[in-house]
């Protein structure tokens, strides 16, 4: 039939599932065979050994599942994650102060700039070290009278 002659690719879960038990299988010390032995292994017929699992004890594989760290693997994707979420990030910020410094240049070389600070540096202003704004006097003033309404 036309499904048996073509070798399909493992899904993601397959591979995922393929990996996890190759680890399993090392950590409990059982060797891999190589896939051309596995199917000349196959295709020997009645002569090959019935089909398990993985090809080791179930001792084996239960204690290989009691030596894998899970929280740890999975500590493992989340802060390769947030890495490549960093990194992304970084280069995005790098990406448009490279085109904010581009525009910043006149046509005749000039810099609009004069600064040498980065573009869209956060700046906190004081309100204790400046003059007091009539504006400010007037603000106490305007909440009393709405109190009155």
């Amino acid at each position: 039939s036309p499904s048996t002659s073509k070798a399909r690719a493992p899904t993601e879960n397959e591979a995922c599932a393929m990996a996890a038990m190759s680890a399993m299988a090392a950590a409990a010390g059982v060797k891999e065979k190589p896939e051309k032995q596995e199917k000349q292994e196959e295709q020997a017929g009645d002569n090959a050994e019935p089909i398990r699992r993985d090809k080791q004890a179930m001792h084996h594989y239960y204690s290989a599942w009691d030596q894998f760290d899970v929280d740890g693997e999975l500590e493992k994707l989340d802060e390769e994650a947030l890495e490549q979420q960093r990194r992304e990030r970084e280069e995005r910020q790098a990406e448009k102060d490279k085109i904010l410094d581009e525009l910043a240049v006149r046509p005749d070389g000039d810099r609009t700039r004069t600064s040498k600070a980065r573009p869209r540096v956060k700046i906190a202003v004081r309100a204790s070290g400046r003059r007091v704004a009539p504006v400010d006097l007037a603000e106490p003033k305007r909440k009393e009278a709405n109190g009155y309404f």
